[in-house]
């Protein structure tokens, strides 16, 4: 029984691990596309601004 609890909390941190990560990729792709965003809006507006 005691093999199987380690071996139980060893496969729990690695899921958590493994959730950890994906949320940090997510977070990070999260930011990369409001920074594209923000450019985007940017170029509109000074498209659409008279000259």
């Amino acid at each position: 029984i005691d093999d199987l609890r380690k071996e139980n909390a060893e496969e729990h941190r690695e899921i958590l691990s493994a959730i950890k990560f994906s949320y940090a990729e997510l977070d990070h792709r999260i930011v990369a596309l409001e920074d594209k965003f923000t450019d985007i809006e940017k170029r509109v507006s000074q498209l659409e601004s008279p000259h």
